[in-house]
């Protein structure tokens, strides 16, 4: 089954998420898809859930939490669809 372009979107919009908070790097990045799956599931875990992701301590899960980047990230890929 295919997705559509408005989840591949959603996809790519959750990783811009991820990748653009401070403190996440590759190897930060990799544990949290490991642990959760997808962007979207890392950015709807509770704050317990991300600190019991080795590497990620209070302060980074509640940036990870607060999805300030995330309109960054559909601004970003809001550009790119034009």
């Amino acid at each position: 089954m295919y997705s559509t372009i408005s989840d591949r979107i959603e996809k790519l919009t959750g990783l811009i998420t991820i990748c653009s908070i401070d403190g996440i790097g590759a190897g930060r990045f990799y544990k949290l898809i490991e642990r959760f799956g997808s962007a979207e599931n890392i950015l709807c875990a509770s704050i317990s859930d991300l600190t019991n992701t080795p590497g990620i301590g209070r302060e980074l899960a509640s940036n990870i939490k607060n999805k300030q980047d995330r309109k960054t990230a559909e601004e970003w890929v809001e550009k790119r669809k034009k």
